[in-house]
């Protein structure tokens, strides 16, 4: 299942119309989104839709006003990532906050599974960045990570 934390790298995820801030990783990637529509891609896989059913994100939007956010899938077979993603709003105030996205929600999402886009915004916002903590479909591997001050902050 896709469990992306971004600690220490970039646990192999790219970017189209973004950068990030470069080595050190030190938590969190910091993905600028200065250019129109950056998406972050991660690495491809292979899972059953019906076994990642949500994904769960931990973000920072800071310098933006947008908040809309999606999350792209890529069926196996296909050539490319769907249409429709599943969008959801995120809070554009600079904090972390954990992210629960319906992936099943899609009428799409069905069958096996090779790949994740997450785009934070439209972009095109200078001075406009998203801090990622992780990306995960693993529900019991997010709780463990979560620091009980987190609580304060959400």
């Amino acid at each position: 299942l896709p469990n992306y934390r971004f600690t220490a790298d970039r646990q192999r995820c790219f970017y189209v119309n973004a950068t990030d801030s470069g080595w050190p990783i030190q938590g969190n990637l910091r993905v600028k989104l200065d250019a129109s529509d950056p998406q972050i891609i991660c690495p491809e896989g292979f899972w059953s839709a019906a076994s990642a059913p949500k994904l769960y994100i931990r973000m920072a939007l800071s310098g933006t006003s947008q908040t809309s956010c999606q999350v792209f899938f890529r069926k196996l077979g296909e050539g490319g990532f769907v249409s429709a993603p599943v969008t959801f709003s995120a809070l554009a105030d600079g904090q972390m906050h954990t992210y629960e996205v319906d992936l099943a929600s899609s009428g799409n999402y069905t069958g096996s599974i090779m790949q994740l886009r997450l785009d934070p915004t439209d972009g095109g916002t200078p001075g406009a960045y998203a801090s990622i903590e992780f990306i995960t479909a693993k529900q019991q591997e997010m709780s463990m990570v979560r620091h009980p001050l987190w609580a304060l902050y959400e």
